[in-house]
């Protein structure tokens, strides 16, 4: 989302560094100039084209442990013998599942995975028959994900949530709005943590095995029409109600469109969701709140993260969530 330099940041690491690594020790030698691709906050993308065929490698921020990493790829594996479609690990000469890129006194974990032909939508752009497929192919996903036999479930956070207002105005892009703007935010701020801190902590919901930052971004479309999960990097023990949060709340985030179009996406992606398994009272009744939850965190994460950095995207991906925090509210939640 944004390109945040810093010392252990993936997006240091030149090129030329890059090729030398793969043909050592993936036994890789690429072809063409490699890509940059866009996106990641604290990690990094590139496009390998090579004899041997197309790669993406990821590598992650320094500060990620190689044992998380792979994790992720033994994650997939499993994934894919369940028939649900994620990145297919290439292995090191050594046959390890990941490796350690070294530059200076820093470690980067790196991952490859063979390049599929996919495509991403936004909001405006995808269809109701995508969007359903969307839906219907996380609900198979966390059926085949809850039984992974790695997994820890550890205490699920639950809806509980601060302002994230505080750590807004002290950050630089918080003056690109009026007094006026600001102090709607504020009220919404407060409204939306009443809503996160409302939900009944005791409420029985329906939990699985979480990608956690489910979005279109990463739930893209191959050129056979499946769904492509990827970047599993948050997964978590949780709620099936806050997957389906993050991924609602993000339809309205990504870009701007109408609060009609916007419950119209969320009604075909939750159908899309129930043709496969049966959402609870509960699990519906808990939604709104952990929308809140994320607007929250998600605003105070972007604040603090670009500080002092100007960023158009974080200004429209705040304002938006502010609308849609104010949007909860004026509706009773729904």
């Amino acid at each position: 989302m944004i390109n945040k330099t810093r010392t252990s940041s993936a997006k240091r690491i030149t090129s030329k560094l890059l090729t030398a690594f793969l043909t050592e020790t993936y036994g890789i030698s690429p072809a063409q100039p490699i890509k940059l691709l866009e996106g990641g906050t604290e990690s990094a993308a590139w496009l390998v084209k090579s004899e041997l065929g197309s790669f993406v490698i990821k590598i992650f921020d320094a500060n990620v442990p190689l044992s998380e990493v792979n994790e992720e790829a033994r994650l997939y594996e499993y994934l894919l013998s369940g028939g649900i479609h994620v990145p297919k690990v290439r292995r090191t000469s050594q046959n390890s599942s990941c490796a350690s890129l070294q530059l200076e006194e820093l470690s980067f974990p790196t991952l490859v995975m063979e390049f599929e032909q996919q495509r991403m939508c936004t909001p405006s752009q995808v269809t109701k028959s995508e969007l359903f497929k969307i839906g219907s192919e996380t609900a198979k996903l966390h059926k085949v994900i809850r039984k992974y036999p790695y997994l820890t479930k550890k205490k699920i956070n639950g809806t509980k949530s601060q302002s994230a207002f505080k750590a807004f105005t002290q950050c630089i892009n918080s003056n690109s709005f009026t007094k006026k703007q600001l102090s709607t935010f504020s009220l919404t701020d407060a409204n939306l943590v009443k809503i996160a801190n409302s939900q009944d902590v005791e409420l029985p919901l329906t939990e699985t095995f979480l990608h956690a930052d489910l979005a279109l971004e990463h739930a893209r479309i191959l050129s056979n029409g499946e769904i492509y999960f990827f970047d599993f990097a948050d997964r978590k023990w949780g709620s099936v109600s806050e997957e389906l949060a993050t991924f609602i709340s993000m339809l309205y985030q990504w870009e701007d469109i109408s609060f009609d179009k916007w419950r119209e996406l969320k009604t075909v992606f939750l159908d899309g969701y129930q043709s496969v398994t049966t959402l609870t009272a509960n699990d519906y009744e808990a939604v709104p709140a952990y929308i809140a939850v994320r607007i929250l965190r998600s605003t105070r994460y972007l604040s603090i993260l670009t500080k002092d950095e100007p960023s158009t995207h974080v200004v429209n991906w705040i304002r938006r969530g502010y609308e849609l925090g104010k949007l909860l509210t004026s509706m009773g939640k729904n």
